[in-house]
């Protein structure tokens, strides 16, 4: 009986040192799985977001380069106020207006997008507001404004201020103001 309890003992210590030693062991091992886990989900929407942005790419890719030229005319990558400036002044110059004064001022804070056609909403842009003073005959305003209206550039002509001289001239003075849109 003796020998019958010793070998007990002796059994119970060898599972108690066993445990003891290896639950540090079992308890990594958990935590590894546990990571290992969390990193695979990673890799898979990695994957999966690698998937899309090829697609993406893909449709980017197969779209003209004169489309694409033509969507950075309609709203640029940044605030090019010279070369808006220069573009009002040449359809003035063809539709026979005479500016007397052309100013741009940057809007301070970027809006969202969601009401540009094309955009998502996304992606925010922003405002590049443009006050213009000049002179013309009806005919030659409303041929500046129609032009104004098919240029490719996005502009929002939020308003419109006229006079006309006492006298026979056919010339009116113009007061304009207008946002155009550029990407932030």
């Amino acid at each position: 009986m003796g020998r019958g309890i010793t070998i007990i003992i002796m059994l119970l210590a060898a599972v108690g040192v066993f445990l003891s030693w290896t639950k540090p062991a079992l308890d990594q091992i958990k935590t590894l799985k546990t990571h290992k886990a969390a990193l695979d989900s990673a890799l898979s929407e990695s994957r999966e977001t690698k998937k899309i942005r090829d697609e993406l790419l893909d449709k980017y890719n197969s779209i003209d380069p004169k489309n694409l030229e033509r969507l950075s005319k309609m709203v640029p990558e940044n605030a090019d106020s010279l070369r808006l400036m220069v573009e009002l002044s040449n359809i003035a110059s063809a539709s026979g207006v005479i500016i007397e004064q052309l100013q741009t001022q940057a809007e301070s804070k970027p809006q969202a997008a969601s009401n540009l056609p094309g955009e998502n909403g996304g992606e925010s842009r922003s405002v590049l507001q443009v006050n213009m003073f000049f002179s013309a005959s009806y005919p030659a305003a409303k041929s500046f404004f129609d032009e104004i209206q098919r240029s490719l550039r996005f502009m929002d002509i939020t308003g419109i201020e006229f006079s006309s001289e006492s006298g026979e001239t056919n010339v009116h003075k113009f007061s304009m103001t207008a946002n155009a849109y550029f990407k932030k």
